[in-house]
């Protein structure tokens, strides 16, 4: 996957490869790696910088965080905007506080959730989730 799939019509594998690169993002608590993610300036992007600043704030951090896009209904698509129903399960993972310790997290219940995908340079980008 990588860099031609986002450059691709095939949202399925677009959200997908999206969702990877977000989880990677989070995992490493990597703010710069969201820009592979989210449009620069957009609403998604700047709550998953805030995300990860407060996690870095708290000193945790997440270990084996996965996203599962479980089903895609496109409810728009153009040439440069898409708009998408993704139902997406967080796999079980761990989180571990500033002290070392770790917390269990199941897995979540299937979430539905409305994404704005715009073309940035050619690549699709996530603008909004709602």
């Amino acid at each position: 996957m990588g860099a031609g799939v986002l450059a691709g019509d095939d949202l399925v594998a677009v959200v997908r490869e999206l969702a990877a690169r977000r989880a990677d993002a989070l995992r490493t608590l990597d703010t710069e790696a969201l820009t592979g993610v989210d449009a620069g300036g957009s609403p998604a992007l700047l709550e998953d910088v805030r995300l990860v600043e407060d996690v870095r704030a708290r000193g945790a951090r997440w270990s084996g965080l996965a996203f599962d896009v479980r089903e895609l209904v496109v409810e728009e698509a153009g040439a440069d905007r898409a708009v998408v129903l993704a139902t997406v399960v967080t796999g079980a993972h761990e989180v571990q506080s500033a002290d070392g310790s770790l917390t269990a997290v199941r897995a979540s219940e299937p979430r539905a959730s409305r994404l704005v995908l715009v073309r940035v340079d050619g690549q699709w980008r996530v603008s909004d989730v709602a």
